[in-house]
C-alpha cells in the first residue's frame, strides 16, 4: 500500500496484474489480492475503480460503499474517462486524431492483426498533441477501449513509440 485514508487505498500495482477480477477466470487481480490480505468478505465495500497504466502502476480503491459500487460498475462498463499523458518519439502528423488497430494477445504481448482476424480485439484511442518537444511530443490520450499495452502498441504502429 502506498497510501490509505478513510476513503481510499492506493496500491503499487505491477504491470500485467489485472486491476479487477476477470469474469470466468481464476487469475489474481489487485482487488482479489488486497481482499485476501485484509481478509475481507465479498460484500465489504472495497472495490478497485482505477488503474493508471505506468510501470509499475497504481491502483486506487474506494472504501465508501455508496460511491464504490457506482464506480466499480462504471469501471467494468468502460464508462469512466481514462486519460493519460505520454511522450512519444517524433511528432504525429496530425495535431489530434483517432487510432484504430486490431490486437491479438500472444503471451505477455499484443501483436497487430487485421480486422478480419476473428480472434483480434479492436483497439481505439483518441490523442491530441499537447506540446511539441525536440524530437518528441507530449500527447494526451483518451482510451475508447482498454487493452493491455494499448497506448504503447498503437503509437509504435504509427512510427511514434512511447518514450515515457
Amino acid at each position: 500500500m502506498l497510501y490509505e485514508d478513510d476513503a481510499v487505498v492506493v496500491l503499487d500495482k505491477p504491470a500485467g496484474l489485472p486491476a479487477v477480477p476477470v469474469k470466468g477466470s481464476d487469475t489474481p487481480s489487485a482487488w482479489s489480492l488486497l481482499s485476501a490480505k485484509l481478509k475481507l468478505k465479498d460484500n465489504e465495500p472495497w472495490w478497485c475503480i482505477a488503474s493508471i497504466v505506468l510501470r509499475p502502476g497504481f491502483c486506487s480503491l474506494r472504501k465508501l460503499r455508496r460511491i464504490a459500487i457506482h464506480s466499480f460498475d462504471s469501471f467494468l462498463a468502460h464508462t469512466p474517462i481514462r486519460q493519460y499523458l505520454a511522450v512519444v518519439r517524433g511528432r504525429p502528423g496530425a495535431q489530434e486524431g483517432t487510432l484504430v488497430h486490431y490486437f491479438r494477445r500472444e503471451g505477455m504481448f499484443q501483436t497487430l492483426r487485421t480486422e478480419s482476424d476473428s480472434k483480434a480485439a479492436r483497439a481505439e484511442l483518441r490523442y491530441r498533441v499537447e506540446r511539441p518537444l525536440r524530437d518528441a511530443a507530449l500527447v494526451r490520450v483518451a482510451l475508447a477501449t482498454g487493452l493491455q499495452n494499448q497506448i504503447r502498441v498503437q503509437f509504435a504502429a504509427i512510427g511514434h513509440p512511447v518514450v515515457r
